[in-house]
């Protein structure tokens, strides 16, 4: 009982510090051209995530897969299987979202790094979505088609 109850207190730590469910080897946060990059609103500015953002952007995303296994039992998507490029900015509201971009394989360059990853097909090794992280939504989910 002990060692449990000692488990569920650094899990809690852990999530209170906002460390990302990955490796920072897995994910990168871009600077957005919003005249190359037309999926942000036009009223929109940069913003930067903190801590907390990182552990909300990751129970979001949770929920939006799950929702997306249930319906796809023959499709699953693992995330840790992923890698992922953010796009933090604050809408004409205020409110804070992140553009997620999800590939289950690494480009052979590291550009990835640098610049977004437009991919035609590939079917669930790539998607997208939008995550409203003041709201704790998501909206604009999107799997690519197959071949």
């Amino acid at each position: 009982m002990k060692y449990s109850l000692l488990f569920v207190l650094l899990f809690m730590c852990s999530l209170v510090s906002g460390q990302s469910s990955i490796p920072g080897d897995r994910y990168v946060i871009l600077q957005a051209d919003k005249t190359e990059f037309t999926a942000l609103p036009k009223n929109s500015s940069h913003a930067t995530m903190n801590n907390a953002d990182f552990v909300t952007l990751d129970q979001v995303l949770s929920v939006c897969i799950n929702k997306y296994n249930q319906g796809h039992p023959g499709d699953v998507i693992n995330l840790k299987r992923y890698y992922r490029q953010y796009i933090v900015f604050q809408d004409a509201k205020g409110e804070k979202e992140v553009w997620v971009n999800c590939f289950c394989t690494v480009p052979t360059s590291p550009e990835w790094r640098k610049e977004i990853v437009y991919v035609n097909d590939g079917g669930s090794c790539y998607f997208n979505v939008r995550i409203n992280l003041t709201k704790k939504t998501f909206n604009d989910f999107q799997v690519n088609g197959e071949a």
